[in-house]
């Protein structure tokens, strides 16, 4: 019996998949976005569970950074909703941006005092919320009464786009995942403070991207900051995989391996999945793992999704995903009923295996 390489698949969070299927005409367009760094575009990426929103990110992070493109990258969660958290959140990102750029030896050479300017403009910022504040550097203080955080991001920003354009970096992206936790709270500016200094910044002409990405609550949540936050956004709807990218995804990792997959298997997971990405990765992967010769095929199905070796896992994972709200709205009716009949099947023969 021939011993294969580990399964190419990828079923997870945020894991890159081996083939990015459907998903190049976005990238072409945010490279566009990031070879013209004169003329910066925000773009937003949402889409439901399991649909490869993180990894779009992750790979348009890279486009960034291959373009040249200082890219500060966070993932946010629910306690950075607050006010005071998400105020530091931002105000440690604008400080991290300085240090990476502080190691410019061409600002050192060239621009060595509006280098020192600007570290001595965000080394003092501070914003307060009634009683509470944040300080990102407590040694320096300006004089005077706090300011509101959105003048102190667009004054930090502004200096940060500028160094940019004298440094070896195009412009600075804030590449910003789970961002639907973020809501903004009557008198406590958060999204909108982000949103008006990135545009106060964007219409002086500096080279300023924000990377936004979460679910479909993030759209909504950044038209109730900012009634003009439509038209700051180039909006990525991402879905299930199309044909013939869905198919794509299943047999090409394999092909490259040198496994093939017969039709009549890569049909009934079309079926099942729907062209869902995480369930055509945990189908990919069961496979891959659940049979040995170099053509998978459908009789290697239920041997892989419902034997002893694998039933448990795979089970697991699909039972976990199709009950939630992502698989529920993300699936049609009769594909979802399709998967549920087989795990239904799969668990009763396992329990009639099992008895004693």
């Amino acid at each position: 019996m021939q011993a294969w390489p580990p399964s190419p698949y990828r079923p997870g969070n945020g894991i890159d998949p081996p083939y990015l299927g459907d998903r190049e005409e976005q990238i072409e367009a945010v490279r566009a976005f990031l070879k013209d760094a004169r003329n910066p575009r925000n773009v937003l990426i949402t889409g439901l569970r399991g649909v490869g929103k993180t990894v779009l990110l992750n790979h348009l992070q890279g486009e960034a950074e291959g373009l040249g493109w200082l890219v500060i990258d966070r993932e946010f969660s629910e306690p950075d909703a607050e006010p005071l958290a998400f105020a530091n959140a931002l105000l440690t990102d604008v400080n991290r941006a300085l240090r990476r750029l502080s190691l410019s030896t061409r600002l050192k050479e060239r621009a060595a005092n509006l280098l020192q300017a600007a570290i001595e403009v965000v080394g003092a910022l501070t914003v307060s919320y009634g009683e509470f504040k944040v300080s990102v550097d407590t040694k320096r203080r300006r004089p005077g009464p706090h300011r509101r955080l959105d003048d102190d991001l667009k004054e930090a920003l502004t200096h940060i786009g500028e160094l940019c354009k004298k440094s070896e970096y195009r412009g600075l992206v804030l590449r910003y995942d789970e961002f639907h936790v973020i809501r903004e709270r009557p008198g406590s500016p958060t999204l909108s403070a982000l949103l008006s200094a990135t545009s106060a910044v964007q219409q002086h002409g500096l080279p300023l991207m924000l990377m936004l990405c979460g679910l479909p609550p993030v759209v909504d949540n950044l038209a109730r900051s900012k009634s003009y936050s439509e038209r700051m956004f180039t909006t990525l709807v991402l879905g299930n995989l199309r044909p013939p990218e869905d198919r794509a995804a299943l047999v090409d990792p394999a092909t490259r391996l040198g496994r093939r997959f017969g039709d009549e298997v890569v049909d009934e997971v079309m079926i099942d999945s729907g062209g869902y990405p995480f369930f055509i990765q945990v189908y990919g992967d069961a496979l891959w793992n659940g049979s040995h010769g170099e053509t998978i095929q459908i009789a290697d199905l239920p041997r892989s999704t419902r034997g002893s070796s694998g039933r448990d896992t795979f089970a697991r994972r699909l039972t976990s995903a199709s009950s939630c709200a992502t698989w529920r709205r993300s699936a049609k009716a009769r594909r979802s009923s399709s998967c549920s009949r087989r795990l239904a099947g799969a668990t009763t023969r396992s329990s009639r295996r099992s008895a004693p």
